[in-house]
């Protein structure tokens, strides 16, 4: 019972001194209003596209699946990453935080926040998808129609598809949403620590190596189709779809295995740079 009771108390005692509560507490006002905020745009304009033909008698409204809102997702990911790199954990650091909580902190949160987007996108995609199926059920100005791994599909079907395939496409998109929390705050890192530096390798890195590669096989076609010859133009042309194929294939098997490593390094790459920032 001692021995329970003096392990018990270090894991207090880590808790109150790591003030890793105060540092959830921040987080929530501060993620939580961003997340409020942009579910609530996300289920205004979402009423508001369905509701569109009561406005305007002559307009016929089309409803498509059911699905989570990856791109608002993906953008909020980077946003609030940048967000809570900089301005939040120089506001935790001013009052002596410890660096390691401040960093546990920071993306817990952030994985959480983020995951509350994405599961609230596909809840109000659901709650739109349900009153547009109602709509079309009771006035012919909506329609519920849309394209689904099975075909064009309608009505009560259609959301049930949609609904199907967006709780299967869940866990990968909960691993995505994971990866990018750890690449996108270890990019706010960066991005405070050395700015320009940061800006240099993540987009002049890529794009010379880019121009190096392609540049060259664009001037060789350039010149095969001024001087006309067809059948050199013809080979060319078959290059560049092959190489678009491979480039395809390639993001398409090798691009989830390499953001997962990505992730991975990036955790410790971020406690590192985050450990150096200065004590305000």
């Amino acid at each position: 019972m001692r021995q329970q009771h003096n392990s018990s108390a270090v894991r207090e005692g880590w808790f109150v001194l790591s003030r890793f509560k105060g540092i959830l507490r921040y987080h929530l006002r501060s993620l939580g209003r961003i997340v409020t905020w942009v579910l609530a745009v996300l289920l205004g304009s979402g009423i508001l596209a369905v509701a569109l033909p009561a406005a305007f008698p002559n307009t016929n409204a089309g409803m498509g699946g059911v699905s989570a809102n990856m791109f608002v997702v993906s953008m909020l990911s980077f946003i609030c990453g940048c967000v809570v790199a900089r301005r939040s954990t120089r506001f935790l650091l001013r009052f002596g935080t410890p660096r390691f909580s401040v960093w546990l902190g920071n993306l817990l949160s952030l994985a959480v926040a983020i995951l509350a987007i994405l599961i609230g996108s596909l809840l109000i995609s659901v709650l739109t998808g349900c009153l547009a199926l109602w709509l079309s059920q009771i006035s012919p100005l909506f329609s519920f129609s849309g394209y689904t791994s099975q075909g064009v599909m309608h009505g009560e079907a259609l959301l049930s598809a949609g609904l199907s395939e967006a709780l299967q496409n869940m866990p990968e998109q909960i691993r995505n949403v994971l990866e990018w929390v750890c690449l996108f705050y270890l990019f706010g890192c960066c991005l405070r620590w050395k700015r320009w530096l940061t800006l240099t390798v993540v987009i002049g890195v890529p794009l010379v190596l880019v121009l190096l590669m392609v540049v060259p096989e664009v001037q060789r076609t350039v010149d095969i189709a001024m001087n006309g010859r067809q059948g050199e133009l013809i080979v060319a042309g078959m290059q560049w779809m092959r190489w678009l194929v491979d480039a395809f294939r390639f993001i398409r098997n090798e691009w989830p295995a390499i953001q997962l490593t990505a992730a991975v390094c990036a955790l410790p790459l971020s406690y590192l740079c985050m450990r150096a920032t200065k004590q305000p």
